[in-house]
């Protein structure tokens, strides 16, 4: 149960850590190592989730989040707290942005819960050769 999520700067070990979802394998997780991220914990001391933030310019930054399998646990409390920390992120740029596998309906419907509006399909995006979408949350 989450009664306060914690939260503290990632730590390269958290991807020992971390129990990734089926849909997440294929990702390269070392992109947390080279960018502003944090990791969020359950009172437990399990995490939860893993959030990087990519500084495009002054203006624009792009978001990306790993979930453990114990997330859908906490979808309600991860949501609010999410929410939170994105409006905080709406203070400092104009433009959030989120790049999702056009094929992965749940993160799709998870970012527009978050109140990101879908932009385009990029083709061809993904090093993987996968299409993705593009969301943003602009001020």
């Amino acid at each position: 149960m989450i009664n306060d999520y914690h939260r503290r700067e990632f730590r390269e070990s958290d991807l020992e850590k971390i129990r990734v979802r089926e849909e997440d394998t294929e990702r390269d997780l070392e992109a947390f190592k080279h960018c502003l991220s944090f990791s969020f914990f359950d009172d437990g001391g399990q995490i939860v989730c893993i959030m990087g933030i990519v500084k495009i310019n002054d203006q624009t930054c792009e978001v990306f989040t790993v979930f453990d399998e114990c997330a859908t646990r906490y979808r309600r409390q991860i949501l609010e707290y999410t929410r939170g920390f994105l409006a905080y992120l709406n203070t400092c740029f104009v433009r959030i942005q989120a790049v999702v596998r056009s094929d992965w309906p749940r993160s799709r419907r998870w970012v527009e819960k978050l109140g990101f509006v879908y932009e385009g399909l990029l083709r061809k995006f993904g090093p993987d050769g996968k299409d993705y979408c593009m969301y943003a949350r602009v001020k």
